[in-house]
């Protein structure tokens, strides 16, 4: 196929991508924010938080992606205690919105947006003794468009149903009385059916489903400041073991595999954050993460929970 086949190919790349940010934010500060909304709360109240994320991201696909996204997630936490600690839960909505440029080594130029929406639900059991397991379970549409110059000019819009699934495990060791250490190892698995689209004149893309894999491992360090303030830091390791976009070309010569971009690699993240609990009602949290290899740039989170 032809070299420039591989561009409308790449914005599954960039939608799936963005699907994974949101489950990022989920897994990292939605999980945080949901545990903070019902500490302290009694047993078995519902608390609302709310946490977003703006990620500026290059992704190595065998050529690249420039992707700008912001998600979000509302959650309602409710917590459950049993014989070896607690039990947290929380149904969540979740929303993200992106744009994104794909450039092949030939120099042809792509872009479009996406946008999706979707619910699910977190667990998370963490023992008293620091051990904790969590998982979680969501689902939605994901709408992209892609436009290039490309044969004169090309454009489509396609919708595909998404599934993700999360599952983690790790332990927060109390270091002294202002410090603890939590590592963890969380396997994510994120699926984005096919769509059939119509690019110009009588040609045809037949994308498949693009699934995601991947591991990530971690530790994050959190020092209590003072009784209202803490103050975090984190390094993980992750690797992609699919992340590959495949597609059938027809045209009216016939039809043929386009180029596959994948994203099957390993990325080094680091984070810091701040979260302040100003009053018994209301809490903030601001992080900021960093990530290199074959997921390069810098994303943003803020964190808000409230309780009545």
């Amino acid at each position: 196929a032809d070299a420039d086949a591989k561009s409308p190919v790449e914005t599954q790349s960039a939608a799936l991508t963005m699907l994974n940010l949101g489950h990022d934010l989920l897994t990292t500060a939605g999980y945080e924010n949901a545990a903070l909304a019902v500490d302290g709360e009694e047993e078995g109240s519902v608390n609302p938080f709310i946490t977003m994320s703006a990620n500026n991201q290059k992704l190595d696909t065998g050529s690249h992606v420039d992707l700008k996204a912001w998600n979000m997630n509302l959650g309602f936490a409710k917590k459950i205690n049993n014989n070896s600690g607690k039990l947290l839960i929380a149904p969540v909505i979740e929303y993200g919105r992106g744009s994104y440029d794909s450039y092949l080594d030939n120099g042809t130029h792509g872009d479009g947006d996406a946008h999706f929406w979707g619910a699910g639900l977190m667990a998370k059991q963490l023992n008293d003794d620091g051990l904790y397991y969590e998982g979680s379970l969501r689902a939605g549409r994901m709408s992209t468009d892609y436009q290039s110059a490309v044969a004169g000019g090309i454009k489509y819009d396609s919708d595909a149903t998404y599934y993700a699934a999360h599952l983690g495990m790790g332990k927060v060791v109390q270091l002294n009385d202002k410090d603890t250490l939590d590592y963890y190892g969380k396997l994510f698995y994120t699926r984005q059916q096919g769509d059939k689209v119509t690019v110009g004149t009588g040609a045809t893309y037949d994308f498949d489903a693009t699934t995601s894999l991947r591991t990530r491992l971690g530790a994050r360090y959190t020092h209590q400041l003072s009784e209202k303030n803490a103050f975090y830091a984190g390094l993980a390791w992750q690797h992609e073991f699919d992340g590959e976009s495949n597609a059938i070309v027809a045209t009216t010569l016939g039809s043929a595999s386009a180029p596959a971009p994948s994203m099957k690699g390993d990325t080094g993240i680091m984070e810091l954050g701040w979260r302040v609990n100003n009053s018994d009602k209301f809490e903030l949290g601001l992080g900021v993460n960093g990530s290199v290899g074959k997921q390069k740039g810098v994303g943003f989170n803020l964190s808000l929970n409230f309780s009545f």
